[in-house]
């Protein structure tokens, strides 16, 4: 026999000792499964197990019960999961802020009410900040991101970075003032082959000191003038200017044509029977002669001569004697007073003769 609440058996009769049913697994004696209600004999079946306890029969089950005999299929065990998760900054979990990578382990009871192991496998990525200072020239722009810039300020832009988190980057933006030339003026060569032409240009804007280039070659102002962007000791010749500020910024090219005058050359023929002074040389050999005077502008003049000396027959007897000068022609032969930049033919008492061109 077996009391109520302690044992439970399988019985094949149900109108046998007042059995009900509990349970519906595989029964030994067919039929369904049932419990007493009241204390019963063994029918003639042999289908009733007195002493059986049913219940949960796995020791790893958190409902494990160490007297049941039977197993009844209600065991119920601790579950465990793992979550992977990779974001920016920080996560909250269960109502927890993490802002570092790591493996996180919470406890929960599961609805069987057993332990539920939850871990976190957390990817923390950093989000980042950073200023960007830039000066550029007028008329330039930047761009940042998908945002163009041109004008002065502060500019805060969000972007994407390599590892899906955001970039912020702040921009602080100054546009350098305009630079130009506002005015110029040439200084042309004095002498042919000289070296004193110059060049001004009144620059404006920018930054300063300025820096001047002739024909992409840096060249220094002239300290010795008061007058800043003076630029000398230039050939004759084209140029082409630009200036550059302390910040790089640059003006467009500015072109310039330094000129020079025509070196002044003279060429002269003259036969004689005697020995000339000419610019204060003796000629007493036909030859072609030169000679480099100076004009009033201070610069070279050459006089060029072609002599021919026809001596008479006899001995030419050539003396250093005084000698008065009788008169002075022009190339006519007319008597002529002396005249500046003229040829002119000088007649002494000696019968000598000098060709001169006084040149001023």
């Amino acid at each position: 026999m077996i009391g109520f609440g302690q044992f439970g058996a399988f019985c094949c009769d149900p109108g046998n000792c007042g059995c009900i049913p509990f349970f519906t697994p595989t029964n030994p004696c067919g039929g369904a499964a049932y419990i007493y209600l009241q204390d019963c004999l063994q029918d003639s079946t042999n289908c009733c197990f007195p002493n059986t306890v049913v219940g949960c029969t796995d020791t790893l089950a958190c409902n494990y019960d160490s007297l049941a005999t039977w197993d009844d299929s209600s065991c119920v065990f601790s579950t465990s999961s793992i979550t992977n998760v990779m974001t920016c900054d920080s996560y909250n979990w269960d109502s927890m802020a993490y802002t570092t990578s790591g493996m996180y382990t919470n406890l929960y009871t599961n609805v069987a009410g057993c332990d539920s192991v939850h871990t976190l496998n957390l990817t923390i990525n950093n989000s980042t900040f950073s200023t960007n200072s830039q000066l550029i020239c007028f008329g330039q722009s930047i761009t940042v991101g998908t945002s163009t810039y041109t004008i002065s300020g502060t500019y805060t832009d969000v972007l994407a970075a390599a590892n899906s988190c955001d970039s912020t980057v702040t921009t602080t933006l100054t546009i350098n003032p305009p630079i130009g030339i506002a005015g110029y003026s040439t200084g042309d060569v004095t002498c042919s082959g000289g070296n004193d032409g110059s060049i001004y240009a009144a620059v404006v804007g920018g930054t300063q000191p300025y820096y001047y280039f002739l024909d992409s070659i840096l060249h220094s102002e002239d300290t010795t003038v008061l007058l800043p962007g003076v630029l000398t000791g230039l050939y004759a010749g084209m140029y082409c200017l630009e200036v550059i500020d302390s910040n790089g910024c640059i003006t467009p090219g500015l072109y310039f044509f330094i000129s020079e005058p025509e070196l002044l050359e003279s060429f002269d023929t003259l036969n004689t029977n005697s020995a000339i002074l000419w610019n204060g040389n003796t000629l007493n050999v036909s030859g072609d002669y030169s000679d480099t005077l100076i004009n009033s502008a201070g610069c070279d003049s050459i006089a060029n001569l072609n002599l021919t000396i026809t001596i008479p027959s006899g001995i030419l007897d050539i003396r250093n004697t005084e000698k008065t000068l009788l008169k002075i022609t022009d190339m006519l032969g007319q008597e002529t007073p002396y005249r500046r930049n003229t040829p002119l033919f000088y007649i002494y008492d000696d019968g000598t003769v000098e060709k001169r061109i006084v040149i001023e």
